[in-house]
């Protein structure tokens, strides 16, 4: 291997050899791969079963998202004040019933379930966040972030190809049921493992980030950890934090759109089986991005990185075959895991250790109601404007939110000045 391939890889390896965090993300995965592939197979099941229509497909993820999206943040707190397994232990039992009862219900009531479903579903993402924070050195954060990121990507690109191959092998209700049975059995193995979430009372505090990679980094200035050391809730959600959620709620509906658009692109060009690979193209791209991301001497501000993931989704309205398709996807997936790892990593430096698991889920939140308005407003335009124009609206909005980002940044900045 070359210097420069140790180089970048140094720091990912150093962030193995911590143990918790090496167990907890080869656990993690066996809840994110059967979530990943729930997803399209919900997608697949009611527009083969039960609505054609795309938005109705988008109308129960975004009721899902929505749910998840409420109870985030009180799931966040639960994990600060109860722990780990006293917070998903009780995700077990509803999950359990939901995943059991949804494969075999009318349209409705399907609706219906993904409220408790959604509510009680395992906060996978937010916990493994909350171990790269309370277990990687200050120095290695980013990268921490990063390969969780990248990990995430690794599972995204295993779950909806897995999830595509079972619904044209099986009948959609037996898959659903086949990867609702591994979610609830990783998850229930990350409740086992207990991973540490917090840092230990002999943990150092960890050092402020330099003035440079600060200024990069932040939307909005805002107090020190020491100054926010005692403060509520109300205090950490600053202006600067709230900017930062609505970028991360941009980049949510740009994830959530791109694969809906991509489903009904793909079927649309008479495709369907190449689904799943091609989604995993993009979560490679995106694996891509954040392997480079993570291994930066310095990071780059994440209104620039929404702004190039939103530019880069529009042009795949041009897509005509499967070679365009792959290689536009894998170009605008190479700025999704970026934005996400850059994201949390800033909220994790600016609120105080023990509202990290409120502040990991606010960025779960924003992340998912992102996700949740997607669907049902792209699937809505493509329903009346065809599958080009979901990119079209997908990349277009995403661009525009950093757009305003920006100018809220640089208005800020001049009446501070």
């Amino acid at each position: 291997m070359s210097a420069s391939g140790q180089g970048v890889l140094r720091p990912y390896l150093a962030v193995l050899r911590i143990a918790p965090i090496r167990h907890a993300m080869l656990v993690g995965a066996l809840s994110r791969i059967p979530n990943f592939a729930i997803s399209v197979l919900l997608t697949l099941h009611i527009v083969q079963r039960l609505d054609p229509r795309y938005s109705a497909a988008g109308l129960v993820a975004a009721v899902f998202t929505i749910a998840a999206t409420i109870s985030s943040p009180w799931r966040g707190h639960l994990l600060d004040t109860l722990g780990l397994r006293r917070t998903m232990l009780p995700s077990l039992v509803i999950v359990s019933i939901c995943i059991a009862l949804a494969p075999v219900m009318s349209y409705w009531w399907l609706l219906v379930v993904m409220v408790p479903l959604g509510l009680m579903s395992f906060p996978t993402f937010s916990v493994l966040r909350q171990v790269m924070v309370a277990n990687a050195p200050d120095d290695l954060r980013r990268t921490a972030m990063s390969l969780d990121s990248v990990v995430v990507e690794f599972c995204y690109m295993a779950g909806p190809t897995l999830g595509v191959i079972a619904a044209t092998r099986f009948d959609t209700r037996l898959a659903l049921w086949i990867f609702g049975a591994a979610w609830v059995i990783g998850s229930a193995a990350l409740i086992w493992l207990n991973p540490p979430i917090t840092r230990t009372p002999a943990e150092p505090t960890p050092a402020n980030v330099n003035p440079q990679e600060q200024a990069a980094l932040d939307l909005a200035a805002g107090a020190s950890r020491q100054a926010m050391a005692g403060s509520s809730p109300l205090t950490w959600l600053s202006p600067g934090l709230l900017a930062l959620v609505a970028a991360v709620v941009g980049a949510g509906f740009v994830l959530g759109g791109t694969d809906l658009s991509t489903v009904a692109g793909l079927r649309t060009l008479g495709h369907p089986e190449a689904i799943g690979w091609q989604l995993a193209i993009w979560g490679l791209g995106s694996a891509i991005g954040g392997t480079i991301h993570g291994a930066l001497p310095r990071p780059i501000p994440v209104v620039w990185l929404l702004a190039l993931l939103g530019a880069t989704t529009v042009p795949l309205a041009l897509a005509g075959n499967l070679v365009s398709f792959a290689v536009l996807l894998g170009v605008t997936g190479l700025f999704c895991a970026p934005t996400l790892a850059a994201s949390a990593e800033l909220i994790s430096r600016q609120v105080p250790e023990r509202f990290l698991g409120q502040a990991m889920g606010w960025h779960g939140a924003a992340l998912s109601a992102g996700v949740a308005v997607a669907p049902p407003l792209v699937g809505s335009i493509m329903d009346a404007h065809g599958w080009p124009a979901g990119f079209v609206l997908t990349g277009g909005l995403g661009a525009m939110a950093a757009a305003a980002l920006l100018l809220v940044r640089t208005l800020r900045r001049l009446r501070l000045a």
